[in-house]
């Protein structure tokens, strides 16, 4: 029996319109529940929605609020992007740094150390700065505290940075700290900073970042490192630069821009949640893949440490690496999970000394809530600084570390 042409159209429009009006309902509850930022870029509560559009609005209102003041702690640096400014204070008093922008009470350290005094450095981004908490309750400070109790004379010098890279922290001992001439340097290896070794424009990586100038990038050739972006952008070209991304001689070498993500089909914002939720389902895999030595992120992090340990051992520095864990790194321990950089941390345990201040907070974990170790912006409390001084410790001391002619053994 022929089935009449109008009866087939109603079979298939119905349903049809149906499926059309349910995804215009979901679409525009999407559309409801996100927020859209000056850039037009679509939130789903936190999470960022594709197409990820350069926040180029911020960038300019971080960027003019940078250029019209003097008195900012962060300074444009044109080798390592940006550095402390000398002499400054934070305006609530917690962070203070020397001519040199070391972060310290303040104090002056000659380029030579003392005479029996043993010397320490320590360099990486905010954790081993140690941001959110005064400089008594750093680990840098603790561990000099607790090395001078123990009969040692002894000076920490705190190179760390907020926001480095690994290899900015590799640039800053490089310049900065070989003139010191540090018997010890402690490289403090926290696994995020990997993605900012790719990375070169702060904001792309991370939109709400403060940090609106570039940095220089290593990339591989081989097993040589090359040094891109140096000197980095100029503050007056910044701006321009971005905005004419495409035409940046190393944009390709940008990690986290990706102008594919520019489909058509993104302007439906459940179709982009979609897309993000299926990024979320795979997300565990595609972070154990970017760590991983073989591929660019951990490849690039393993070979800068390397490169780090076999500079500062070559100006006469023992070169040890301190892990430093993220709230959400202890969470998974504690959990029982594998570390999505299990296998690049294993690599650098091999080539490396280790200190591993987690095995103590885990432990100590277990007594107490995995927040009670971060501020609230979740860098370490002065409980984890206390751990991590009382780990590096008892490894200098299980180790026998040889130090400076005439310093008591």
């Amino acid at each position: 029996m022929n089935i009449p042409l109008r009866v087939t159209f109603k079979r298939i429009a119905l349903p049809f319109a149906g499926i059309l009006l349910a995804f215009g309902l979901f679409e525009v509850a999407v559309r409801v529940v996100c927020h859209r930022d000056e850039d037009g870029n679509y939130y789903f509560f936190n999470r960022r929605l594709p197409p990820q559009i350069i926040p180029l609005s911020r960038i300019k209102r971080v960027h003019n609020g940078y250029l019209a003041s003097d008195t900012t702690r962060i300074i444009y640096d044109p080798d390592l992007g940006w550095s402390h400014r000398p002499n400054s204070r934070s305006e609530e008093g917690f962070y203070q740094y020397n001519s040199v922008g070391i972060r310290s009470e303040p104090r002056e350290y000659d380029r030579y150390p003392p005479p029996r005094t043993l010397r320490i450095a320590l360099f990486g981004d905010s954790f081993t700065h140690c941001y959110e908490v005064p400089f008594r309750y750093s680990w840098g400070y603790m561990l000099e505290q607790e090395l001078r109790r123990a009969g040692y004379r002894v000076e920490v010098l705190n190179f760390g940075v907020g926001g480095y890279g690994m290899d900015q922290a590799f640039l800053r001992w490089r310049r900065d700290g070989r003139p010191f001439h540090p018997h010890i340097v402690l490289f403090g290896f926290m696994a995020e900073n990997a993605k900012r070794n790719v990375n070169m424009i702060r904001m792309i990586y991370n939109p709400i970042s403060e940090l609106s100038v570039t940095k220089p990038r290593f990339i591989l050739d081989g097993r040589n490192l090359s040094l891109i972006n140096v000197p980095t952008v100029p503050p007056d070209r910044i701006i321009e630069t971005i905005s004419r991304l495409d035409d940046w001689k190393w944009v390709s070498h940008e990690y986290f821009y990706q102008p594919h993500d520019r489909a058509i089909w993104f302007n439906s914002k459940l179709i982009a949640l979609l897309s993000e939720n299926r990024y979320i389902r795979q997300y565990d895999r595609m972070e154990r893949d970017f760590y991983s030595p073989s591929n660019e992120g951990g490849g690039l992090a393993l070979r800068i440490v390397q490169e780090f340990q076999r500079e500062a051992v070559q100006a006469g520095s023992k070169f040890y690496v301190v892990h430093i864990p993220q709230m959400v790194d202890l969470r998974d321990m504690v959990e029982g999970r594998t570390l999505p950089y299990a296998e690049l941390l294993a690599a650098i345990d091999q080539q490396c000394h280790v200190i591993h201040p987690e095995h103590r907070m885990r432990e100590a974990a277990r007594m107490f809530p995995v927040e009670t170790f971060y501020e609230k912006e979740s860098h370490f409390s002065a409980l984890t600084n206390r751990i991590v001084s009382e780990s590096i410790l008892d490894f200098f001391m299980s180790q026998n570390i040889q130090f400076p002619s005439g310093a008591p053994q």
